[in-house]
């Protein structure tokens, strides 16, 4: 609150002589506020400007436009009112104050408000949808605004100038500011504000106003509107009234939306409801300044016209983040029972989509926290590997772009240690708005269960990628080249992986998955269950002998299948040919596979949440498994155990009988010499199984 002292910067003209003696005036001018006119008139908010001693001839039009003036406001737009004998008279010319200051005034105090707002266009937005007919200067602002209109000046009988006003009935008692009884010597002794106005003074009594604020955080879900609220934007309010418009079934159409207002109705017949929304002078703010917020003979909207897939999908991320299970149709289904309002099949898709994208956010920013990522990797996992590779590309602005990212963790490589040198290689895509491939190794552990060992987010599967990608795998694996035949990938030949693996790793032995091999035998037209099974008795031989007999019963099946088959070398898919090393005769790259599925939910994710979904499941699956190795009691892993109970069945059927014995012994072979055959046999199957 300020205190101003009266200077009189204008000059009443000669027709507002007034009576001797009369003054001097204790003039309050309320300012920065609104004026109130839903039953009880106040004057709500805003600053108080006291001028403790004005003589009659200074209370004038002029007079107060300058005050107005000197407080920052312009002429344009802003409106003058007195408020005087429980009534309120706007003021457009000094003859409107010539009757209040003829009347006797014992308290010689005079109240102005002062209103910059462009009332006006208010009113002709009223009288588009009320009546566009009638004259808005006598009903309009009598019946609505609630604001006392001048029908006509005249003079009586005496000479005196009489005023003619017509006021509203609604208009009964000022605000308890104008009641105050006493005089007022100081600003500080003022009360403007009560319990029931919209705003309240700071506590530091700096004279700044409060408004009631919308916060979208807390408000935006179920707006409630009041008069004087103020809004950041007007597409904050436009998002707030679509909001109010689905929890409360209503359909709202906006009559008014320019540069200084907005103006919504609801859109049923006969229904009062109406917001008036005006941009606050001198700010990027915007109030409400006009409402009747009051709904008559509205039903429930089942069809609403602002059901847009942008706003169902804005208020639905949520819900859809944490159930990315969710199909169309149950989308829909969820949409319309618990928001209340038709949703097509097509718009249920659009839906879907876009809350996915908002969702997500913003895949630029999400890019620029790679570093501060990959910083937190390296300092919270000390001998982690976590490299990032920039593009030659640069942006507009001449700074580098993302090209690729590896992880490889400390766990993975001490791990590796105790797996079978064998590693499965894959690639598959990722679903995010910026697309690219993520890269996978892994490998089986001494239990027979997947291990993975690290990934790489790239921008294609290509030989530049796979040869960037292998190199660091053979640096994080300690792949020396002595030792390179000693380790055996497995993949489903990926474009560019051969002649990647040509490049870096030369001397592993390389295998390619039979279930691709069988589906590029169908591409090329060798199709049926005969070529099929034919194909996998080849690649599950354990002999040379056997895969033989089994690849010319294809020729006899099909020549031309046993020509196009007869071109891979059995070394990459039968087992007759694999090496031994590695200790595992594996022929489908299901390992891979299986980790991809795993990670589909990071696959559609932006770069650092999809890091940090399989950054969690290797930690969570890693810790599981070390909780389950501390219960084991034997020195074999349980999967293992299994298995060998399992051959050990098998092979006991081939035990040489007591006649066998006497066969042996007939032809030279002793008993001890047959035994130790058969300890030799099972070493051997203990050495494949052990590793």
């Amino acid at each position: 609150m300020r205190k101003s002292l009266a200077t009189g910067t204008g000059s009443a003209p000669n027709t507002l002589q007034r009576r001797a003696g009369v003054g001097p005036f204790e003039v309050v001018l309320f300012h920065n506020g609104i004026v109130n006119r839903v039953g009880e008139v106040k004057y709500l908010g805003g600053d108080v400007e006291l001028y403790e001693r004005m003589e009659a001839n200074e209370v004038c039009l002029d007079v107060l436009k300058d005050k107005i003036k000197q407080l920052g406001y312009s002429e344009v737009g802003a409106l003058i009112y007195c408020y005087w004998n429980d009534s309120l008279k706007l003021l457009q010319s000094d003859n409107d104050l010539i009757p209040i200051l003829n009347e006797v005034n014992p308290s010689k105090r005079l109240e102005f408000w002062v209103e910059t707002m462009d009332e006006q266009d208010l009113i002709e937005a009223d009288m588009e949808v009320l009546e566009p007919e009638s004259d808005w200067e006598n009903e309009i602002e009598v019946q609505r605004l609630g604001v006392a209109e001048q029908v006509d000046i005249g003079t009586g009988d005496d000479g005196q100038v009489v005023d003619f006003t017509v006021q509203d009935d609604k208009v009964d008692e000022h605000l308890d500011v104008a009641q105050t009884k006493k005089k007022v010597k100081n600003l500080d002794d003022i009360f403007f504000s009560d319990e029931e106005s919209v705003v309240d003074s700071n506590s530091d009594g700096d004279g700044e106003s409060k408004w009631p604020i919308f916060r979208a955080a807390t408000d935006m879900k179920d707006p409630h509107f009041t008069l004087g609220m103020t809004f950041a934007s007007k597409q904050q309010f436009r998002e707030a009234v679509q909001n109010y418009a689905f929890n409360n079934g209503k359909e709202i159409r906006t009559l008014k939306n320019d540069k200084e207002r907005v103006i919504v109705k609801c859109t049923q017949e006969g229904c009062p409801w109406r917001i008036g929304l005006r941009k606050v002078i001198g700010s990027y703010a915007w109030r409400i300044l006009n409402m009747v917020d009051e709904h008559e003979g509205c039903s429930w909207v089942w069809e609403n016209s602002l059901v847009k897939s942008t706003v169902v999908a804005k208020r639905w991320a949520t819900q859809l983040k944490d159930h990315p299970d969710w199909m169309m149709r149950k989308f829909k289904d969820k949409v319309c029972t618990e928001e209340g309002f038709y949703v097509s099949d097509s718009q249920a898709y659009r839906d879907i989509w876009k809350a996915k994208k908002i969702r997500v956010g913003d895949e630029e920013a999400n890019f620029k926290k790679i570093w501060s990522y990959r910083e937190e990797v390296l300092t919270t996992n000390p001998g982690s590997s976590c490299l990032v590779k920039l593009s030659d590309l640069k942006d507009g602005s001449g700074q580098e772009r993302f090209l690729r990212m590896y992880v490889c963790w400390k766990s993975s490589k001490e791990g590796f240690r105790m797996c079978r040198r064998l590693i499965g290689v894959d690639g598959c895509h990722l679903k995010s708005e910026t697309g690219g491939m993520l890269l996978t190794a892994v490998s089986i552990d001494a239990n027979d269960c997947i291990f993975p060992l690290a990934y790489a987010i790239v921008e294609g599967e290509k030989k530049e990628s796979w040869i960037w990608f292998l190199r660091l795998l053979k640096d994080d694996m300690q792949i020396s080249d002595t030792e390179e035949d000693e380790y055996c990938f497995i993949s489903d030949k990926q474009k560019g992986l051969i002649p990647a693996f040509g490049e870096v790793l030369p001397g592993v032995e390389n295998r390619f998955c039979v279930r691709h091999l069988h589906a590029n035998m169908k591409v090329a037209g060798f199709q049926g269950k005969a070529i099929k099974d034919t194909l996998w008795t080849c690649a599950r031989a354990n002999t040379v002998n056997a895969y033989t007999d089994a690849l010319y019963k294809l020729r006899r099946l099909d020549e031309a299948a046993y020509q196009w088959l007869g071109d891979k070398s059995p070394t990459e898919w039968s087992r007759s040919h694999f090496s031994t090393k590695s200790h595992c005769d594996m022929l489908v790259n299901n390992i891979c596979e299986s980790w991809n599925a795993s990670i589909m939910e990071a696959r559609d994710k932006p770069i650092i949440e999809c890091l940090e979904i399989i950054r969690k499941m290797i930690m969570a699956k890693l810790f599981e498994n070390r909780q389950k190795a501390a219960e084991w009691k034997s020195l074999i892993c349980p999967k293992v155990v299994r298995k060998l109970k399992q051959i050990e069945k098998a092979a006991s059927g081939y035990l040489a009988t007591q006649c066998d014995f006497f066969k042996f012994e007939e032809v030279g072979v002793d008993r001890h010499s047959m035994q130790a055959c058969y300890m030799c046999y099972m070493e051997k199957i203990w050495e494949r199984w052990s590793v």
